[in-house]
């Protein structure tokens, strides 16, 4: 069975932030590809992420793959029925670009790392290190062919779309999402502020600022402001969490591992601002509009940080790497220097210069 030529599929990145910093360049190519008369992409995504393209309106062509060597076959398999002549890998993992290849993709176009290279097609190598200095959605954009001079604007109209999406489902659903008064035992005053904090990050404790640094920054901003806090992440992060709630003089709430994605971007559209690492829920705050102040560590903000205009960067120090272990000391110390002080002041002037 021939392939048609003008069938493509893009595997997205498996992790809530790169997926977010990807969803630009995979609007602009939609859209490219409709001015030019042809059909839009298939999107292939673990079951996550293909939640997060369905909120965003990306839900014409899905292919929903899971892990393992069943998940394997059986994506090969759905690119085969496709006949995709042409896949792009904005994964960073050999196994993104051996499923387009075992799927009988004819091109594979996609970055050299991860030991993938002889996987990808000549002359759609791409060098990783070309593009080392860009923003990761710059970097999207390049992996795609489509222009990155239109990444922000594509970002700002996603955004536009999120808000109509998000208003349709929280319609379509009968019960209330979740509100001030079911989350915190507080009474309701005026001009109260809902702060949401994601105090976990899935590269664990190297990106992770400790859990009492939240705390001291939720009770220096309650000297000044009158607000609600809610944890929010995985339920892996659930204790974690709680030892921050521990240390808050006041109400909080843990809701670590009680929203699936839909809620957890419905409740973040209602807080007023959130407070988080360089992580996935970072992301999904910018990405709804809300404002959000960002904790860097080794991590490099000129890299990977929310795109928007409401966004707050406090970053340490030193040396910057994408390639951190878990474990790192280095990181660790990084993140040490980044004090609850210097939270706050950025989360004061976000609130500021937002009128929040």
């Amino acid at each position: 069975m021939l392939a048609n030529a003008d069938t493509i599929a893009i595997h997205l990145p498996n992790h809530v932030g790169d997926a977010v910093m990807a969803l630009p360049a995979l609007s602009l190519l939609r859209l490219l590809r409709l001015q030019n008369g042809q059909p839009g992409p298939w999107l292939i995504a673990r079951p996550m992420i293909a939640d997060l393209l369905e909120v965003c309106l990306f839900h014409e062509q899905i292919m929903r793959i899971s892990g393992g060597i069943r998940g394997l076959a059986d994506g090969a398999a759905q690119i085969r029925t496709h006949r995709i002549a042409t896949g792009y890998v904005m994964a960073e993992s050999f196994r993104s670009a051996l499923l387009m290849r075992l799927g009988g993709s004819r091109t594979v176009r996609g970055k050299s790392c991860d030991g993938r290279s002889l996987l990808l097609t000549p002359g759609q190598r791409l060098d990783a290190t070309s593009t080392s200095h860009l923003h990761r959605t710059l970097e999207y954009c390049n992996v795609l062919g489509v222009p990155a001079t239109d990444a922000q604007s594509a970002f700002l109209s996603l955004q536009k779309q999120l808000q109509t999406s998000l208003l349709e489902r929280r319609n379509s659903v009968p019960k209330p999402l979740l509100r001030v008064e079911d989350i915190a035992q507080s009474e309701t005053k005026p001009h109260r502020l809902l702060v949401g904090v994601f105090p976990g990050a899935a590269r664990g404790q190297a990106k992770m600022w400790p859990a009492d640094n939240f705390a001291a920054v939720i009770n220096e901003l309650r000297r000044t402001q009158t607000l609600d806090c809610m944890m929010l992440g995985a339920s892996s992060e659930k204790e974690r969490a709680q030892s921050a709630c521990d240390l808050i003089h006041g109400s909080s709430a843990n809701l670590c591992g009680s929203t699936d994605l839909v809620t957890l971007m419905q409740t973040l559209q209602q807080c007023d601002l959130v407070l988080a690492n360089d992580s996935g829920g970072a992301h999904l705050a910018a990405l709804v509009g809300t404002p959000v102040v960002v904790i860097f560590g080794a991590t490099d903000p000129k890299r990977t940080a929310p795109m928007g205009t409401k966004v707050q960067i406090v970053s340490a120090g030193g040396p910057k790497s994408e390639r951190i272990a878990s474990s790192s000391r280095t990181a660790k110390d990084q993140l040490s220097q980044v004090t609850p002080d210097m939270v706050t002041k950025a989360a004061h002037l976000i609130i500021e210069s937002n009128k929040i």
